[in-house]
């Protein structure tokens, strides 16, 4: 499992791109934050289909690294293209299939995971990779930052270095210790939406109220860090590589907390942890919503606010891949992980779109108040599937 932790330095090498750089860098290269806020909803759109594909078909032959590979080429070139190019058409379409391949690459990490670790070790095994992602967000961030400052494309390059040498350990400890990940026999005369469609029937009990739960948060968390550091600059005058740096702070903290999560949710209960992690995101968001002007009257309300968020961020980021996992059978792991790619990606789209909209009609307090509101949805979804599940266990 070490080397498989040590290649999630690729993931979080091109989130760091995705959520701290790219709107700002495409915002000067496109015009408009507007239009940069557009590219980023067109590749998650594309990633919202091609997650389930790859989810399913990587079940089907019992491999996830060659999907892996094959993202992380077109991620790398992509990194290495996109600040020497100048035609705004050609920027586009790389920086979409850029989105488009980081999200996907997702679904095939997340089974690879769940394909080393035994039910026991879930939790832990997602703790340490999500404190793993987080960690290389930071040290990327602090170090992208500090390069992006001078020179852009060096930045770039070595995002795509440091993605391509990580995503190597990986690669050889799968190829020497392969597993089989489902009986391949059980997938033979069937097409990939019967695969899909026997999926949801037999996970109708719980699978639903956990896809309700993707739709509210990643609305809320994935449409509201690509404008961090734009809310930053803005709002509290920090430059853009500064303020890339201040959130791989957080980042920091969150791989910090992700090492006890293992061991308190063993002692409180995965779904009663998972839970209270939802709650405090809402609480948070509720507060920046309501006392926006306080948060922001001086830099110290805002640092203790995002401390908080980041202490609740990493019970949820862990306990989401873990919980998923554990309610479905090992034959429909890629499947889970696709579909709920499928549902979160699309409802973060959606928001990427909206709060450009509504950040250039209205401002970011408006942006919060539906940060707010989806996180809250998400919160509902989590009780009703705690509920659910003690129900399931009689």
């Amino acid at each position: 499992m070490i080397y498989i932790l040590f290649s999630m330095f690729t993931v979080g090498t091109a989130f760091s791109i995705l959520n701290l750089i790219l709107i700002p860098f495409l915002s000067l290269k496109l015009g408009s934050s507007g239009m940069a806020g557009n590219m980023l909803s067109a590749g998650m759109l594309l990633s919202v289909f091609l997650g389930p594909i790859i989810g399913s078909w990587s079940d089907r032959i019992g491999k996830r690294i060659p999907f892996i590979g094959m993202f992380l080429i077109v991620m790398a070139a992509s990194c290495i293209l996109l600040p020497l190019l100048n035609d705004r058409i050609i920027i586009s379409i790389i920086s979409i299939s850029f989105v488009m391949c980081t999200l996907s690459s997702m679904v095939a990490y997340s089974s690879l995971v769940a394909d080393y670790s035994s039910s026991e070790d879930k939790d832990r095994n997602y703790a340490l990779v999500m404190g793993m992602v987080n960690l290389s967000s930071f040290v990327s961030a602090f170090i992208i930052g500090k390069i992006f400052v001078f020179s852009i494309p060096m930045a770039f390059f070595t995002a795509a270095l440091i993605m391509s040498v990580s995503f190597l350990p990986a690669l050889f400890y799968v190829v020497r210790h392969p597993v089989r990940i489902v009986e391949i026999e059980d997938s033979k005369g069937k097409n990939m939406i019967k695969d899909i469609k026997d999926f949801f029937k037999d996970n109708r009990v719980l699978i639903p109220y956990y896809f309700f739960i993707q739709v509210g948060a990643w609305f809320t968390i994935g449409g509201m860090w690509p404008y961090i550091t734009s809310f930053l600059r803005d709002e509290l005058r920090i430059p853009v590589g500064i303020g890339a740096q201040w959130v791989g702070w957080m980042s920091l903290i969150i791989a910090f907390f992700s090492l006890f999560i293992s061991r308190i949710s063993k002692r409180g209960g995965r779904m009663r942890v998972y839970v209270i992690s939802l709650l405090g995101l809402t609480t948070c968001l509720g507060v920046m919503t309501l006392l926006y002007d306080v948060v922001l009257n001086t830099d110290l309300n805002f640092i203790i606010l995002m401390f908080l968020m980041s202490l609740f961020l990493a019970f949820f980021y862990a306990l989401n891949s873990s919980t998923l996992s554990s309610i479905v059978s090992s034959k429909d792991q890629g499947k889970a992980f696709g579909m709920s790619t499928f549902f979160g990606t699309l409802s973060q789209a959606g928001a990427v779109w909206l709060f450009g909209t509504v950040i250039s009609l209205y401002g970011y307090r408006i942006f919060f108040l539906f940060t707010f509101l989806g996180i809250l949805y998400a919160t509902g979804g989590g009780i009703w599937l705690n509920i659910a599940v003690r129900r399931a266990k009689g």
